[in-house]
């Protein structure tokens, strides 16, 4: 029994190796032509698509769904009447707390720092959802996120310094002294690369 097993075991083991070697090593995600990503931050998921037009040029497009929080680092002082009575004057104050964003589309440059980190860097505008009554309908500016990645996936952090303002061209409600410039950090982005 033991003369037909070592015979078997051999030729498995020989066919196996074969077949290892005949295999292309994978290339990473970093250095493939044409990169895909899936984003998830807490209520949100989003798509990039990024392109590596030469070796040191990779650029992307990228669009977030659903309710991305942000939480407001700093902000630029805004006017604010909170109406608490009839002779109540407009208070200055920083808006803190959260920004929820309903749609992102994002032009970005993707560098790899190593072969595990990379940074995505480009403008951005959103629309964002109104949770406070100071909150503005519209962000744009700049954000960049970290990553560090492991086989498939990533985790990183993304920052941004917007421009948070009204519609414009809505002259009923455009309060050009609600429009404020703040830093936001959205302190956790898994994300899943093919």
């Amino acid at each position: 029994m033991k003369t037909r097993i070592c015979p078997l075991f051999f030729s498995v083991l020989f066919l196996f190796s074969v077949s290892l070697s005949g295999q292309e090593v994978k290339r990473s995600f970093l250095n493939k032509t044409n990169q895909h990503s899936i984003d998830v931050q807490f209520a949100s998921i989003g798509y990039s698509y990024a392109h590596k037009f030469k070796p040191n040029l990779t650029l992307g497009i990228g669009a977030h769904f659903r309710s991305g929080v942000q939480i407001i680092l700093l902000a630029s002082p805004i006017t604010y009447n909170f109406g608490f009575s009839d002779n109540d004057v407009p208070n200055k104050f920083r808006p803190t707390g959260y920004s929820f964003e309903l749609l992102k589309l994002q032009l970005f440059y993707r560098n790899a720092l190593s072969k595990h980190f990379y940074f995505d860097a480009g403008p951005f505008y959103s629309i964002v959802l109104f949770e406070s009554e100071w909150d503005n309908v519209y962000n744009a500016g700049i954000e960049t996120t970290l990553k560090y990645m492991f086989w498939k996936m990533s985790i990183g952090v993304r920052l941004r310094v917007a421009y948070s303002f009204d519609n414009p061209f809505d002259k009923v409600h455009y309060h050009p002294e609600k429009s404020y410039f703040a830093l936001f950090l959205t302190p956790l982005v898994i994300g899943f690369n093919f």
